[in-house]
């Protein structure tokens, strides 16, 4: 069939169009969820949508030229839907329960098992008011604990007696931070508080003999991987691959996994699934039969359906479990083996089941991941015939490997910040060892009973364990430190993978409309980088991070960073503004005090700082309390015409620099509530 007859994509992928809409609906719920719009007027326009689409098929039967309307009325039926199904699932932010309730504590029922942070305990919770004799749900929020709370001391399901001290969940206001209060909200999770231990009491166990029977699996796996393996650093493995509990993995094993681009192997996600499915493929391989494919296909839904019941019913793994029993099913009644189609229906629906996946990044890199492999397999695959057996499984795995980084790194590197070069050799390692561990593993668990066997197979995971950790650390040695730390902004991102698409089009199909499409991205990404490098080389900025405890301050001078106030050395804040100021240096100079970005001086000053009779400045930093100065007389001594306080400083001494400062009619700025300071 040559090009000039060939069906759109649309055609030969039919779900894509409804996938298209439904995600323009979702993502303009988003940018409007502020505004509230009542659960009867979405209603409204649905049934209205809908019986304006069933009278235009009326018309195009006896006017077949008004097809256009129907087109036009299919997609608005679409876009309300995936708008309204996304707001009615965003609830708005309810009033603090503070503000509502005249009573000194609260109720809460924890929600999730516990998460254990650098000095504290992580809980999220379900908080109930009173209303009358009764109590009815309020809104959800995070119970921070004090870190002499034990990690187990609650557990989900207990009910806690709490102060009634919620706040909003904010962002800090740091550059290029993510949005905190965002992701939250997209759970509707709107508040937090912490608390200490003693200020918590416990009111109701939640009773264990209730726990559903995926509780009681997982409890019962968990039990049997610390049984039979006793290797740290496997049993940790084991757990996040087949039970999604990542809390034993150790920092140093976790950096090496993301410096090697295996992260994924961590969490469970579509990767996983596949690796099932490609195992249990290769078992049933030389099956022609009908009977024999419908048992294949049986089997396959099966072992993915038991794995996650094994994960805990994990959101990714029931998101993995969902989309590839949607390409199972499709395998089984499309004679054709439309896999874009089946992917984009599978798409579809998980957005119908919960709209706000869409934002996630498990389902966007599982379903690019899959798109791309979809894309880039078969041409890679034909680039090269290997002869022998060895050869031909190291160069699929390759292929499969590249195929799904073609269009996921753009997205990887904009969420993690990093491209590791030694990817393919990485995640060819990383599929034979997850391939090995999640099948025995697997096995391992259903004969765990079976002592002799499960001990059997215990050995050989431990000892590929080994052998792949062993592999992945002399990995690590080799990755050059210039692909990490990476800012690759999301205009950026959508360039890329629509230059990517084009190109494959035009490879693919010889289509030129699609080479000048691919052409056209490549020169906006070049623009987009070179926009990019001049801003960097350009930048002269001061910025005073929000962050707990000291002050942390950094100059930005072109592609080198400097330190002139470090109370946090491993802070994340500044980690993540050095990557979005694109600083390729480093250095410490706390010695400076005196700063001039453009044409103001700027000056910090601490509680060791000796004031002058009269040093005018434009910016006045204070760094640390100034106990036994009062601040009307170092705004005499400096004159400035701004003053920001570091959230090293106290509240109730900001209330006094407030009055001060009021007083003179100079402007104020509190990093602990206006966010983070530039000066540039």
């Amino acid at each position: 069939m040559n090009n000039k007859t060939k069906a759109a994509i649309w055609e030969q992928a039919p779900m894509l169009r409804p996938l298209l809409y439904m995600v323009l609906g979702i993502v303009g719920a988003d940018i409007w969820s502020n505004t509230f719009v009542a659960k009867s007027t979405i209603i409204f326009c649905m049934v209205g949508a809908f019986a304006a689409l069933a009278i235009s098929q009326i018309v195009e039967r006896y006017q077949p030229s008004a097809k256009w309307l129907t087109q036009i009325l299919i997609a608005a039926n679409l876009i309300i839907l995936g708008f309204g199904m996304a707001h009615l699932q965003q609830m708005q932010r309810p009033l603090l329960p503070s503000e509502t309730d005249n009573s000194q504590a609260s109720i809460a029922v924890i929600t999730s098992p516990a998460a254990a942070k650098k000095k504290s305990t992580k809980y999220e919770v379900a908080i109930y008011k009173k209303n009358n004799s009764q109590y009815t749900f309020y809104t959800k929020g995070f119970l921070y604990l004090s870190a002499s709370s034990p990690l187990g001391y609650f557990a989900k399901g207990d009910t806690l007696l709490v102060p009634q001290k919620w706040r909003y969940i904010s962002n800090a206001g740091n550059p290029y931070e993510m949005d905190y209060q965002k992701f939250c909200a997209r759970k509707n999770i709107f508040v937090m508080q912490f608390a200490q231990l003693s200020q918590v009491a416990l009111l109701g166990s939640f009773n264990k003999k209730q726990t559903s029977f995926i509780e009681n699996t997982h409890q019962y796996c968990w039990r049997s991987i610390n049984t039979y393996i006793q290797d740290s650093t496997t049993n940790a493995l084991l757990k996040a691959m087949l039970l999604g509990d990542e809390q034993d993995i150790d920092p140093n094993t976790r950096d090496a996994y993301a410096d090697t681009g295996i992260i994924h192997i961590v969490s469970i996600s579509g990767a996983h699934v596949a690796i099932l499915f490609i195992a249990i493929g290769f078992l049933f391989r030389k099956t022609t039969t009908p009977i024999m494919q419908a048992f294949k296909i049986v089997l396959s839904m099966l072992l993915i359906w038991f794995y996650v019941l094994l994960a805990g019913a994990a959101t990714p793994a029931l998101r993995a479990a969902i989309m590839f029993s949607i390409l199972l099913v499709g395998q089984a009644f499309d004679q054709q083996n439309n896999s874009y189609n089946q992917l984009f229906t599978a798409g579809f629906i998980l957005l119908l089941l919960n709209p706000l996946w869409l934002f996630t990044v498990g389902y966007q890199l599982s379903f690019v991941a899959v798109l791309s492999i979809n894309i880039f397999y078969k041409p890679l695959l034909a680039l090269y015939r290997p002869r022998y057996l060895l050869d031909k499984f190291l160069y699929q795995a390759a292929a499969v490997s590249i195929a799904a980084e073609l269009l996921v790194a753009p997205i990887v590197a904009y969420y993690f910040h990093s491209f590791p070069p030694l990817f393919i050799i990485a995640n060819i390692i990383a599929s034979l060892a997850m391939t090995v561990v999640l099948t025995l593993g697997l096995g391992m668990l259903i004969v765990s009973a079976i002592s002799p066997i499960a001990q059997l197979l215990a050995v050989i995971i431990t000892l590929v364990s080994r052998i792949f950790h062993q592999q992945i650390a002399v990995l690590q040695q080799w990755n050059a430190p210039m692909f990490k730390n990476i800012f690759v902004p999301g205009t950026m991102v959508f360039a890329i993978l629509f230059c990517a698409i084009a190109f494959y089009l035009f490879w693919q199909h010889k289509n030129k409309q699609a080479l000048w499409l691919s052409l056209t991205a490549l020169v906006l990404v070049a623009l987009l980088h070179a926009q990019q490098s001049w801003r960097i080389r350009h930048q002269d900025r001061i910025v005073v991070f929000n962050e707990n405890g000291a002050a942390t301050i950094e100059r930005y001078i072109g592609s080198k960073c400097i330190s002139i106030a470090s109370g946090n050395n491993k802070s994340y804040a500044a980690k993540q503004a050095r990557i979005g100021f694109g600083s390729l240096s480093f250095e410490t100079d706390t010695a400076q005090k005196v700063h001039f970005i453009g044409h103001q001086k700027l000056l910090l000053i601490d509680s060791t700082q000796i004031i002058p009779q009269h040093f005018p400045v434009d910016v006045l930093i204070v760094t640390t309390p100034l106990k036994w100065v009062k601040p009307e007389f170092v705004i005499a001594a400096y004159a400035p015409k701004q003053i920001v306080l570091s959230n090293s400083i106290k509240q109730y001494q900001y209330g006094i620099w407030q009055k001060a400062c009021l007083a003179q009619k100079i402007a104020l700025h509190y990093c602990k509530t206006d966010g983070a300071y530039t000066l540039q």
